[in-house]
């Protein structure tokens, strides 16, 4: 009984192979860090506006909290590439490709430099246009913009450190990214404070974000000189004439297309933003509440499909496509699971979210009518943003990244066409009226937005997974089905 412990002990915190057992075990095992790294790290923000609420107020909390729009649309672009440049990884490591190993690893950093320099030099000329586009009223926006100038100066960090994390998760080994990101939390409060307050260095919203910088630098290096210790390969010098420009090319097919993605998902984000502060400051503080509590709520299906992902492109790689269709059923239970355990806990709660996230004297009736209208809304069609995650992850697992992408266009148009034109016919003035009949309508656009992409990737996954369409040639598939057999 004890060597069966020590067993499961090693299993959970080591590297582990998702081309063998049973589909549910092993991501559930590889799911456990990964569930709690994901809360630590969404729960950063949640102790940053903590801190921020304590020693410097309210409009601070909210000032940064504006500013999420152009985290997504910008950061999450880099982040995007670099999700599908660890699903390459993960390929070459299912198919035990040991060179093709390393030439990923290394071109996959100057890619990923390179993108976070563009991103941060298009930031810091574009930033002050950017907090007027996004209507930020003018009371949030000096303490936003040192907010985020600091960020985008520092991004290279933390595109580094999302890439060296998503390899880890992507050779299999979830649980040292979850101590890193243990470490990264304790200090980074620890850090808010010593910057934020009033009696030491008093940097308000600037602060916060150098705590981020400097946990960010702590983590890129942590998972480096670990990748480094497990798989030396990674440390052998490559000369950039060696490397095929088919490395740079898969890449590129890959990353971009999940980049790209995840911006334009975002854009929306932004234009709905925008929309949502046209009603007001009252309005812009609810974002910050229940934005969050959103996030919180789709964590369970961010872990789920995170590890679809790493299951998928193992196995791909490894060529064992009955697997991937076990991993795909094994995953749509879970969600449905979880589904009903986010129902349980996010209706009840509706009502004390913004107490979670502002002050007890800043929160008024229209910051409480703007936070449960959105949330009566979103959390009862949550189900379709989980389901969707997983159809994008066995997607990008099986190299068809296009296919997101054009889904997360069709989402783009959606949203954008539901929040400029329905609050516009339930009410044509009601940027003066600011009328709750048209806010109402303005909610309806994500969820909108959800079941749109939900319908298109839908469709494409269970054809590509139940139609033989997965993209090999006869000789491979006959390959497959040997070692299937075997």
């Amino acid at each position: 009984m004890k060597k069966e412990g020590t067993n499961l002990f090693k299993k959970m915190f080591g590297f582990i192979d998702l081309t063998k057992g049973s589909p549910l075990k092993v991501m559930l095992i590889f799911s456990i860090p990964l569930i709690i790294s994901t809360v630590l790290s969404s729960s950063l923000s949640l102790f940053n506006s903590q801190v921020l609420k304590y020693t410097v107020g309210g409009n601070s909390v909210t000032a940064m909290n504006q500013t999420s729009s152009l985290s997504m649309i910008l950061f999450q672009f880099a982040f995007g590439c670099g999700g599908g440049f660890a699903i390459l990884l993960g390929q070459k490591l299912g198919a035990n490709d040991q060179e093709g190993l390393k030439k990923v690893f290394k071109c996959s950093v100057y890619l990923t430099i390179g993108i976070c320099l563009l991103i941060t030099i298009i930031g810091v000329i574009l930033l002050k246009d950017l907090l007027i586009w996004l209507n930020v009223p003018e009371i949030y926006r000096d303490l936003a913009y040192k907010y985020f100038i600091v960020l985008l100066i520092g991004f290279v960090f933390n595109g580094l450190y999302n890439l060296f994390a998503g390899f880890l998760r992507a050779l299999g080994n979830s649980f040292f990214p979850l101590v890193i990101s243990a470490i990264i939390t304790v200090l980074t409060i620890g850090m808010n404070f010593l910057f934020t307050s009033k009696q030491i260095f008093n940097l308000d919203t600037m602060g916060c974000a150098i705590s981020n910088v400097i946990a960010q630098v702590i983590g890129t290096f942590s998972c480096l000189i670990y990748l480094f210790k497990k798989m030396p390969l990674f440390k052998e010098r490559i000369p950039l004439k060696s490397i095929e420009k088919d490395i740079y090319f898969d890449l590129l097919k890959l990353g971009l297309p999940l980049g790209f993605q995840w911006s334009i998902l975002f854009i929306g984000s932004f234009v709905v933003q925008g929309q949502i502060n046209i009603y007001g400051a009252d309005a812009a503080k609810a974002v910050a509440s229940y934005s969050s509590w959103e996030g919180y709520l789709c964590i369970p299906f961010n872990v789920i499909s995170t590890a679809l992902c790493t299951f998928v492109g193992q196995n791909y790689g490894a060529k064992r496509f009955d697997r991937i269709r076990l991993g795909f059923r094994d995953s749509t239970i879970l969600t449905l699971i979880f589904y009903v355990i986010v129902l349980a806990i996010g209706l009840p709660t509706i009502g004390y979210v913004p107490r979670i996230f502002l002050p007890a004297n800043e929160i008024n009736d229209r910051i409480i009518f703007y936070t449960q209208t959105y949330l009566v809304i979103i959390i009862p069609m949550l189900i379709f943003q989980g389901l969707l995650k997983n159809f994008r992850s066995v997607l990008q697992g099986v190299k068809r990244a296009m296919l997101p992408f054009l889904s997360g266009v069709g989402e783009l148009v959606a949203r954008i066409l539901i929040s400029l034109l329905v609050p516009y016919l339930v009410d044509n003035a009601y940027r003066t009226t600011h009328s709750d009949a048209s806010y109402w309508g303005l909610c309806f656009s994500t969820p909108a937005a959800w079941i749109v992409s939900f319908i298109i990737m839908g469709v494409a996954t269970f054809i590509i997974l139940y139609n033989n369409k997965i993209g090999l040639k006869k000789e491979e598939m006959l390959e497959s089905k040997t070692k299937q057999l075997a």
